[in-house]
């Protein structure tokens, strides 16, 4: 498959595997580029079930990661935007990011835990702040959304009401979204494991969130390695894919890369497909080797969806 793409794109170019007929010839044997992606991953209604795939990773790999297949990074909040630091530390990356043109389409590890965001120590105040900066400079670097995990910042203190707790949160979360929207950015929850969280686990607690909030700016991150560990099923996940605007995939095992340990992820991905999500896909994984280990890993996932 890698011969045949290597000739014809010799010839014609990549952009040229666009092509519905041309698909149709080839008959699926061009493993590695985006018309790849997009061909092999239909949804209900005929919509790409990944529209395209990413790496949770810093900039400074996107070059390889393009090389690669993918077609954008996902970087870390505090790492890369740096909202607690001002414009003269941050500007050097930010010019290098528009100059190389680096696409970093979504950025995670949100708030760091010492701003929290429910509890006896709650401080809105700060995380507002924060948000500000982060969602300006996410815009200018053409950002489209920031994964809201932070289990650090949003974990329940012991013995503190729950309902309190996602009282507060929702509050939070109604200051903060017209700071996003007025930077042209979303906000996606994102449900974590009970091993790392006390919080917001399920998709179905995160759509509660959403509901409670109400702002168009606000949606799910599907993590199938987080669902994967709190056990809820491909159907669950299916109830709540109108909510979803990202998603984000890893073997549950030990978080590895896609066909490391040969995962299934099918049942999940036909839910996903069947619920109508049309997305991105972030491959967030713990790698030995990335430069090894990532174009394996998009084939083994892209494989898997079409053999739905």
């Amino acid at each position: 498959a890698m011969e045949l793409e290597e000739s014809f794109g010799k010839i014609v170019g990549r952009r040229a595997f666009g092509s519905n007929l041309l698909w149709a010839t080839l008959g699926g044997s061009l493993a590695g580029s985006r018309a790849w992606a997009c061909a092999n991953t239909e949804a209900i209604g005929g919509k790409p079930l990944v529209t395209d795939f990413g790496v949770c990773a810093s900039y400074e790999h996107f070059a390889m990661l393009k090389q690669a297949g993918y077609g954008y990074l996902e970087d870390n909040t505090q790492r890369l935007l740096q909202p607690e630091q001002s414009e003269s530390v941050v500007a050097p990356v930010m010019e290098k990011i528009r100059q190389e043109k680096i696409v970093i389409l979504a950025c995670n590890s949100f708030l760091p835990k010492s701003l929290r965001s429910v509890g006896k120590e709650v401080d809105h105040e700060g995380i507002l702040k924060y948000a500000e900066v982060a969602f300006r400079r996410a815009q200018a670097i053409g950002v489209r959304g920031i994964v809201f995990g932070s289990a650090g910042s949003r974990k329940l203190p012991e013995g503190f009401p729950r309902a309190k707790g996602e009282a507060q949160f929702v509050e939070l979360l109604q200051k903060m979204l017209p700071i996003a929207e007025k930077h042209k950015v979303e906000v996606w929850l994102e449900p974590l494991n009970r091993r790392e969280d006390n919080f917001i686990n399920t998709q179905r607690q995160g759509a509660a969130i959403i509901e409670k909030v109400g702002h168009p700016s606000l949606g799910l991150t599907c993590d199938l390695f987080h669902a994967a560990r709190n056990g809820e099923s491909p159907e669950e996940l299916q109830q709540f894919t109108k909510y979803m605007k990202h998603c984000h995939i890893a073997e549950e095992k030990r978080r590895t890369p896609p066909g490391t340990e040969n995962y299934d992820f099918k049942p999940y991905l036909r839910a996903l497909r069947e619920g109508g999500y049309s997305g991105r896909m972030s491959m967030e994984c713990q790698w030995k080797e990335m430069s090894e280990q990532a174009p394996k890993a998009l084939r083994a996932v892209k494989e898997q969806i079409r053999e739905l």
